[in-house]
């Protein structure tokens, strides 16, 4: 059960969901999506950990902190369930579940766990005991390790988990285990978080405990700690030690002749003085016991902290005559809490001011602005670009490595009053303090890209990084800090998407735009409840002898006030907050259902091919096959009437797991086609290792072809590698006979484009294409 010096991860299926390296050519809208997912789920692991933190510190029951944590957890993450679990010394050597939250349903009561090297101690919480290090099941479904609870796990929909280790001097002592309903929930940055809670959450009951047992010691021997533990003395009332009990020379190093008749004043830190003479006169005037904590010098010059008791001695008219104290050394405690306090405020990775330290900081700032005339300030926002491809690439160590050395860096560019924070990932965001202008923010901004123009060198590595930043000036008009901040990513995204690399300062229009998108989001959501969307079909048609092969399907959205809005405006939106899901499910049940349709209306013109694209996120969907094998079944068709189209970046986005999901679509006679081949991220190290079938040639190249150039030398290339690989090749975006004259010189097998037909409803297919 030790845990080694060096800790690492241990996941069942290596599986996150990451992007991968971004092209020269174009940057996907996929990688926008995942930074803003990875954005949400590191700030709702920061909300989790900064209420955990607190509930650590106002701890004063171990059950109840392990019932608050779990309830924290469930509710404020929306994780499915989550329990603590205490390792168990027997001899069978099991587990005892302490305390849960979330739908458990009698989950723990069918678990029978154990931590020995057997087939049920073969599961994630066996092997954190065992190892000492976290370990994640992504998929329960196909984890072979999961076998033993994998029917009970998946009746109360839990999908993966996170099991991660208890620790007490190296120890596991027991385990936090959360459980979510997706597959695939627990990201590096997520888990690292989660670590660092779980470690807070040990410290705690070993701090609880600690204080336990000191009460239980205290009841026992209390006569006798009194009397020698604490430092009890009596003074006068002009504060001269008249008595102080033996312990004065262990606590503090002084004899009772050095302290005897002597003022305690100079001992006190400098900090406490003013305010332990204030509460001492307090404690004579009010004739009430009064306690007070503070810091002490030793002999030896160190400071301690007492917490003191002050007990008026009263005389027979009720009047004040000595002063008893008893203190206590609370140095322990005080250290503990001042390390809680400071892991609230900052990041544990780099050692930043995390998000709340921020929030306080902008909070003064606006108080300042509305009270002081000419005060200002600004906040930079910066986000580091292709981070992900770096993380990803050279591993997460560099990764982290790469991090704290731009925080440092950050740090001695800036002014000491500027506040450099991380608010997760690789995200910062900077607090410049009493500046004069917006060109002093952009002065600040242009030293940030000049300082990370030169290299980094990270284990003998030259990395090189750039950032996005949006700036926002700190102006009465804002009453929020939430708003600010908000502003101030806006910026940055827009800097993001006009190419990175580059700052934008926001103004109202962007606002404008970000209120534009989300209501485009409820619409959107709306749209899905209400069916708003329709299939249209694009003929793919045999270039040879112009035999009409099948057809594309492509989805309409008919909004009720704005008409037909353009797929490009909802789609990347539908992409990054998931809705695509549900709209990629209905678009594939409605297309195959309209060929089953055309196939018993007309069957002289099969057979019939259709066309359907999956997004990156319907790869990642555990039941994607089964959906498939359901729409099959209820439509009858065979599988060999379907093409499903995938981006080239999804190729690449989890090699292993990527060619395991096109193995089971291809074993049901399904065609794979890679759709606008060339644009995306590069595959072509990969692309012989896929069982695809065709591969289609992007509109952006057959548009502007021209005998010999470079667009017309590009079509040519893809369609060789295609045919060398055996593959048939589509082209997109024909418009004019030239194009397929081309097309057909370069042995280009089928297209399809407006030189043919462009997208048309199902009754007109059937009209000028069926009938």
């Amino acid at each position: 059960m030790p845990r080694s010096h060096n800790p690492q991860f241990l996941t069942e299926n290596r599986v996150f969901r990451v992007d991968d390296q971004s092209s020269l050519i174009k940057q996907t809208e996929a990688e926008l999506q995942q930074q803003k997912l990875d954005f949400q789920v590191v700030n709702r692991a920061l909300a989790v950990l900064s209420a955990c933190t607190q509930a650590v510190i106002r701890a004063t029951d171990e059950m109840t902190l392990l019932q608050t944590l779990c309830e924290l957890i469930t509710q404020e993450a929306a994780y499915r369930m989550a329990w603590v679990a205490y390792v168990c010394q027997d001899q069978a050597k099991s587990v005892k579940a302490m305390a849960w939250a979330g739908y458990e349903a009698d989950y723990l009561k069918t678990l029978n766990i154990t931590w020995a090297d057997t087939e049920r101690g073969m599961g994630p919480t066996g092997r954190v005991i065992r190892s000492g290090h976290p370990v994640a099941c992504q998929n329960m479904l196909h984890d072979p390790n999961f076998a033993p609870w994998r029917e009970a796990a998946q009746q109360r929909g839990y999908q993966s988990s996170i099991v991660l280790p208890m620790l007490n001097n190296g120890e596991v002592f027991g385990t936090l285990n959360i459980y979510s309903a997706e597959a695939y929930a627990f990201n590096p940055r997520e888990v690292e978080l989660l670590t660092q809670l779980t470690d807070s959450l040990s410290f705690g009951i070993i701090a609880l405990r600690a204080e336990q047992s000191l009460r239980e010691n205290e009841q026992r021997y209390r006569l006798l700690a009194e009397n020698i533990s604490d430092l009890v003395c009596i003074q006068d009332l002009d504060r001269r030690y008249l008595y102080l009990s033996p312990s004065c020379e262990s606590l503090l190093g002084y004899g009772y002749e050095e302290l005897i008749g002597e003022d305690p004043y100079i001992l006190f830190h400098p900090d406490d003085r003013d305010r332990i003479a204030e509460e001492f006169c307090a404690a004579i005037l009010g004739k009430n016991n009064i306690s007070i904590t503070y810091r002490i010098s030793q002999k030896s010059g160190n400071y301690i902290w007492l917490e003191t008791l002050t007990k008026p001695i009263l005389d027979e008219a009720g009047q004040v005559v000595q002063i008893q104290t008893t203190s206590r050394d609370i140095t322990e405690r005080i250290l503990v809490q001042e390390r809680f306090k400071y892991e609230a405020l900052h990041d544990a990775l780099t050692g930043l001011p995390n998000r709340n330290l921020l929030m306080e900081r902008l909070k003064l700032g606006m108080n300042r602005i509305h009270n002081f005339e000419g005060y200002h300030f600004a906040l930079l926002f910066l986000d580091l670009d292709r981070f992900k491809v770096i993380n990803d690439s050279l591993g997460h160590l560099v990764g982290d490595q790469l991090l704290i050395a731009i925080a440092r860096k950050f740090q001695s560019i800036l002014r000491s009053t500027d506040l450099v924070t991380r608010i997760g990932g690789d995200e910062f965001v900077i607090l410049l303090d009493e500046i004069k202008d917006i060109q002093e923010a952009i002065r600040a901004t242009e030293k940030i890209f000049k300082a990370l123009a030169c290299p980094l060198i990270i284990e003998e590595r030259e990395i090189h990084v750039s950032t996005s930043i949006g700036i926002v000036f700190g102006t009465k008009d804002y009453i929020r800090a939430s708003d600010i901040l908000r502003d101030a990513d806006i910026a940055m995204y827009r800097a993001k998407n006009q190419g990175k690399a580059r700052y934008e300062i926001f103004d109202r229009e962007m606002h404008a735009i970000a209120i534009n998108r989300l209501q485009l989001e409820n619409d959107l959501r709306r749209a899905i409840e209400q069916q708003q969307f329709l299939v249209y079909y694009q003929p793919i048609i045999d270039i040879y002898n112009h035999r009409l092969i099948g057809f594309e399907a492509l989805i309409r959205w008919q909004h009720p006030t704005r008409g037909f809005i353009c797929p490009a405006e909802f789609i990347p939106l539908a992409e990054e907050t998931n809705l695509i899901l549900a709209i990629d499910s209905w678009m594939l049940s409605t297309a195959c259902q309209q060929l089953a349709t055309w196939n018993k209306k007309f069957p002289s013109r099969q057979p019939l091919k259709i066309s359907i694209n999956l997004s990156a996120q319907d790869f990642r969907k555990v039941n994607l096959i089964e959906e498939i094998d359901t729409i099959l079944k209820e439509t009858g068709l065979e599988g060999n009437a379907i093409t499903l189209e995938i981006t080239e970046s999804m190729l690449i986005e989890d090699i292993n797991k990527t060619i395991y999901v096109l193995k089971e679509i291809k074993s049901r006679n399904i065609e794979i086609s890679i759709d606008d081949f060339g644009t995306g991220y590069s595959s072509l190290n990969y692309l012989h290792r896929f069982p695809v079938d065709h591969l289609k040639i992007d509109y952006s190249f057959v548009s502007q072809m021209q005998k010999e150039n470079r667009n017309y030398q590009v079509v040519s290339t893809i369609i060789d590698l295609g045919h060398h690989l055996g593959l048939a090749i589509v082209a997109e975006g024909i418009e004019t006979s030239q194009q397929m004259q081309w097309l057909r010189e370069l042995d280009c097998e089928f297209g399809q484009g407006y030189l043919f037909a462009k997208p048309l409803s199902a009754q007109d297919i059937e009209i000028k294409f069926l009938t």
